[in-house]
C-alpha cells in the first residue's frame, strides 16, 4: 500500500522544472564561449617575462638551500644534544 500511494506522487522522469530550464537557457545565452575565453567580462592575466621567471627560480633555489641548510643544523643539533655521532673510516 505504502508503494502505491508513493509511485502516484513520483515525478516523471522526463520532467523538467521550469525554474531550471529558463536558469539554463539564461546560462547559454549568457555566459560566452568560456573555453575560448571569448566573454566580454574575461579578464588576461599578466605573464611573466624571462627575467621575472628566472628571479622566481633563483628564489625558489635559495629558499631551498636554506631549508636544506635548516634541516641539516637541526639533524646536527640532535645528534649533539643525544650523543648520536657515527664515525666512519674509510
Amino acid at each position: 500500500m505504502q508503494w502505491a500511494q508513493l509511485n502516484v506522487h513520483k515525478v516523471a522522469d522526463d520532467y523538467e522544472a521550469p525554474e531550471d530550464v529558463e536558469a539554463i537557457r539564461y546560462a547559454i545565452e549568457n555566459m560566452g564561449d568560456y573555453k575560448l575565453k571569448t566573454g566580454e567580462d574575461y579578464l588576461l592575466y599578466k605573464t611573466a617575462t624571462i627575467a621575472e621567471r628566472r628571479q622566481k627560480v633563483l628564489e625558489l633555489k635559495i629558499r631551498v638551500k636554506l631549508s636544506r641548510t635548516n634541516i641539516m643544523d637541526s639533524c646536527i643539533t640532535k645528534r649533539t644534544k643525544f650523543g648520536l655521532f657515527c664515525y666512519i673510516d674509510l
